[in-house]
């Protein structure tokens, strides 16, 4: 019962010792048997290291927050709806806030000539 009172009080080298000492004593005893193999068990369960934690992906951009593509493609699309609402000059505005982030579109350029230009 030694065996028994030290695996419920988780101190499992001891409980190992002590249902080793009764396997001694008597052979093959079924009790002492169940006994040892939780004792080792719960010892090795007890030893083992936790996993190492998994890698997490990276995380995505903070909501609220725009990649420069994003954002250009955010400027184009509202310079597309003023400008289709004749609302050139606002529309103007969005492309030239566009071409800020990619100086070099030729989407965005023509964009803002026709919207100069008072044409949809």
């Amino acid at each position: 019962m030694q065996g028994q009172t030290a695996l419920t009080q988780k101190r499992y080298d001891e409980a190992v010792k002590a249902f080793d000492d009764a396997l001694k004593l008597q052979p093959g005893d079924a009790t002492a048997t169940k006994g040892m193999r939780e004792a080792t068990a719960a010892r090795d369960a007890a030893r083992t290291p936790p996993p190492a934690p998994r890698p997490q992906p990276p995380a995505p951009p903070r909501t609220g927050t725009l990649t420069p593509q994003m954002e250009f493609a955010q400027h184009m699309a509202e310079g597309q709806k003023l400008q289709a609402a004749k609302r050139y000059l606002e529309a103007a505005r969005e492309y030239e806030a566009a071409l800020k982030l990619q100086p070099n579109s030729a989407e965005a350029t023509a964009a803002l000539k026709r919207a100069r230009e008072g044409k949809p």
